[in-house]
């Protein structure tokens, strides 16, 4: 047994091996390898990596690097209240003490007179919390990447308050972190056109109580993570939530959906999920309550919330009024809540109201559509409730048990339908849109499930 360098040695025992390295004091990445022999055994390398120190000699993992607090002291505040001071170094870094059980830390304060709480919503073992704040203010400021200051960076509760409100030079908003809001209600951003990509990453607790005030004003109350939205939104989940609204007064007023009222322009939402409530008195949706371009898309996208519409015109798992653009590779478990009273309340696992020149292919819905009231066989169905005008439905497919209604309404000049799930009805990996991969070139699929005998397992899209 050898090993090749000074700062690490390795002690062979019965049956164990035992390596030990100095702390490193170099502004470098050093390795070491270790090797083991025994007889005429073939030898084996054992490589051993140590983190570079900081110009101070400090050596991570930190919890907290903090710029503008640099050498102070910050008390850390935990869910549950409990608190803890870390001493910041001369670069602002800071530990936590160990902890059997990773906390969720909710905020922290300079303990310094005059300091002011700043919201973080990150478990402490997610990784180095990386804020700039004003010292003199204790405004959180805008970070952007070392390499792209286009590209602004969202890790705590405290930035993603910021409201996406960025200089005019940032273009993406680049999540870092899971982050929890607790008990912070979200008012709606008015509107975005620019590109925000989650890496993967959920939103925890996104909680709104929405009044519109019995607006009728076409396009006055949508409601969201964005009023409105124009951008493309990728890879971010809302992973829990209750979203509650009232006083839609007129079917043309507006909507709201988990990510936002309106998907307008040439808008994307991509391979985002939905797991929070959402309740409205009208018009509710779990990706977004209305689709209005040509050139909108919502791609591998799956809704898991419960969706509720309490007074009239309806609800959809991804999408309330589907009037434009294409729906791909999406799907809904949630149970899809409408009341019924007189006509015209629509209900539909993928899209409660089709209108003209839209797409839906290569999507599923296995969510309870549950209409109540009046007349509920109505314009009612497991993928969509209304239909009309010049669509296609592609590839598609539900549920028996998911409604009793069927697929939904077909207008005359609607292409294609949806199929129920069976032995005899099950996507294949050549079909359209289809495919299992990374989730480009149409394959969106990370696999595409079974029948399993009449026990299926249902398609799960590629970032699951």
């Amino acid at each position: 047994m050898d090993a090749n360098s000074t700062w690490c040695t390795a002690v062979k025992g019965t049956g164990t091996l035992a390596i030990t390295a100095t702390p490193n004091t170099e502004t470098r990445v050093r390795t070491a390898t270790v090797t083991l022999t025994a007889g005429s055994v073939t030898s084996v390398t054992i490589t051993v990596t140590q983190a570079a120190a900081s110009e101070t000699g400090e050596t991570g993992p930190f919890n907290f690097s903090i710029t503008g607090y640099e050498g102070q002291i910050i008390t850390v505040t935990f869910d549950g209240n409990a608190t803890e001071d870390v001493t910041l170094s001369a670069n602002g870094n800071g530990k936590l003490t160990n902890s059997q059980t990773p906390r969720t830390i909710k905020s922290i304060k300079l303990k310094a007179t005059g300091g002011k709480d700043i919201l973080i919503g990150r478990k402490e073992d997610s990784g180095n919390i990386i804020l700039s704040v004003d010292n003199s203010t204790h405004a959180v400021k805008w970070r952007t990447k070392t390499d792209n200051n286009a590209t602004a960076l969202i890790g705590t509760a405290a930035e993603l308050l910021l409201k996406f409100n960025a200089p005019t030079a940032v273009t993406t908003y680049e999540f870092e972190a899971d982050i929890d809001l607790m008990d912070q209600q979200w008012e709606p951003v008015a509107t975005l056109s620019k590109n925000i990509d989650g890496k993967g990453h959920k939103i925890y607790n996104l909680n709104m109580t929405l009044d519109f005030g019995g607006a009728t004003t076409s396009g006055s109350a949508y409601g969201g993570l964005f009023r409105k939205y124009s951008g493309t939104l990728s890879n971010l989940h809302i992973a829990s939530g209750t979203i509650s609204s009232t006083g839609i007064s007129a079917v043309n007023a507006g909507g709201v959906a988990a990510f936002t009222g309106l998907l307008e322009s040439s808008g994307q939402i991509i391979g985002c999920s939905n797991t929070a409530k959402v309740t409205g008195n009208m018009n509710v949706a779990g990706i977004c309550a209305r689709v209005g371009n040509t050139n909108s898309k919502i791609i591998a996208c799956a809704n898991y919330g419960k969706i509720t519409a309490t007074d009239s015109s309806g609800a959809g798992g991804i999408c309330y009024y589907f009037n434009s653009g294409s729906i791909t590779a999406c799907y809904n478990t949630g149970e899809i809540s409408a009341s019924y009273v007189g006509s015209h309340r629509y209900a539909g696992g993928i899209a409660a109201r089709f209108s003209d020149n839209t797409t839906i292919s290569a999507s599923y819905n296995t969510g309870t559509i549950i209409p109540t009231g009046d007349s509920p066989e109505k314009e009612t169905g497991a993928i969509n409730g209304s239909n009309s005008g010049d669509n296609t439905i592609a590839e598609s497919y539900y549920s028996a048990s998911s409604s009793t209604y069927g697929a939904g309404a077909t207008s005359t000049t609607t292409t294609g339908t949806a199929k129920e799930f069976s032995s005899a009805n099950w996507p294949e990996s050549t079909d359209s849109n289809w495919g299992t991969g990374d989730g480009t070139n149409g394959n969106y699929w990370k696999n595409i499930g079974s029948w399993n005998a009449g026990t299926p397992t249902y398609p799960t899209l590629y970032w699951e």
